[in-house]
């Protein structure tokens, strides 16, 4: 198991050192925010909204952070476009 430094200092941990861990199920759900214009665009193709829902959360919030990366709002407008295309395309 990885314990990264800001766990080991909360801890007071250092490397060597036995720990014991208590892993407890994790069963908070997990929602997106969808911006409206992606929303959109999904609303345009209901095809790739529903392609879109059968993904895992993991994989639609890599989705959504690349399309919210986007600098400009050309790019944010083609990588929608490109997230929708690929929808259409592909259906997990």
């Amino acid at each position: 198991m990885l314990i990264n430094k800001t766990m080991q200092k909360s801890t007071g941990l250092r490397v060597g050192d036995t720990a014991t861990f208590e892993i407890e199920e994790d069963t908070e759900a997990r929602t997106l925010k969808i911006p409206e214009d992606i929303s959109a665009a999904f609303h345009s193709q209901p095809l790739a909204e529903k392609s879109f829902e059968k993904y895992s959360y993991s994989h639609k919030k890599e989705w959504l952070n690349w399309i919210g990366e986007a600098k400009k709002p050309k790019t944010r407008k083609r990588r929608i476009e490109k997230v929708v295309q690929d929808l259409l395309e592909k259906t997990p």
